[in-house]
C-alpha cells in the first residue's frame, strides 16, 4: 500500500463520522461509487473511486476498521500466495519415473 493511502482519513473520504455504523458506511460508499465510477459518464473520477473503494474496504470490515481506528492507518493487504511452480513439480515427477525406467531396464538386462 502506498504511503499516500496511509495518510488518508477514510471517514472523511466517505463523508461519515467515526461512530457511523456499517449500514451508513455502505450507503456512503455506494453513493460515491455511483458518482465516481469510471463508467458513470460525466463527473466520473477513477482516482476518487479508488479512494472510496479503499476506504470502504477498510471500514467495511470490522477487523480492519478496529485496526485502522487504533492506528489511524489501514492494515496492509494480505500478500497473495506465491504461484505453484507446476513445471518444477512435473520435472521432478519425470525425473523420478526416468530413474525407475533405468532401474527396470537394468533388471531386464540382467535376466537375459
Amino acid at each position: 500500500m502506498s504511503g499516500a493511502y496511509a495518510a488518508m482519513d477514510y471517514y472523511a473520504i466517505l463523508g461519515v463520522s467515526r461512530q457511523a455504523g456499517q449500514d451508513a458506511i455502505r450507503r456512503a460508499f455506494r453513493k460515491l461509487a455511483r458518482r465516481y465510477h469510471p463508467d458513470a459518464g460525466p463527473g466520473a473520477s477513477p482516482e476518487r473511486f479508488r479512494e472510496a473503494a479503499e476506504a470502504y474496504e477498510t471500514l467495511g470490515s470490522p477487523e480492519r476498521r478496529r485496526a485502522y481506528d487504533r492506528t489511524l492507518r489501514p492494515l496492509p493487504r494480505p500478500e497473495p500466495e506465491p504461484p505453484v511452480d507446476d513445471y518444477a513439480a512435473r520435472r521432478d515427477l519425470l525425473r523420478h519415473f526416468a530413474g525407475i525406467e533405468r532401474e527396470l531396464d537394468a533388471l531386464l538386462r540382467r535376466r537375459r
